[in-house]
């Protein structure tokens, strides 16, 4: 392999071990924002996912600086609770956020 094959190897290394940390973790982010969410609520977090720019409450009219999370929580007694959490920030989640939730109909 010559040293420019070489250098263009470790380069594409390189790039895709840092999308692949970004990506590790803005997960870890999303995932400790939620769970502290649902500890103010006196929930757990089970479940969420996000929910792409085409499904949920904002569907088709969310803005960059908004991001909408399909959540389910679990309380002390063990029921469950399915919902939106949509978190509005306009310093894109570095600063204080404003956080609505909507629960499914007939969510307990």
């Amino acid at each position: 392999m010559s040293p420019d094959h070489l250098r263009l190897a470790v380069w594409i290394l390189g790039l895709a071990g840092a999308i692949l940390a970004a990506s590790a973790a803005g997960a870890w982010y999303t995932r400790r924002k939620l769970e502290r969410w649902a500890r103010t609520q006196g929930c757990q977090l089970l479940e969420f996912h996000g929910a792409p720019f085409w499904r949920g409450p904002r569907a088709w009219r969310r803005m960059d600086y908004q991001e909408d999370y399909r959540v389910v929580v679990g309380d002390a007694t063990g029921r469950r609770r399915a919902g939106w959490v949509l978190f509005t920030s306009r310093w894109y989640g570095l600063g204080p956020q404003d956080v609505e939730v909507r629960w499914d109909e007939g969510s307990p």
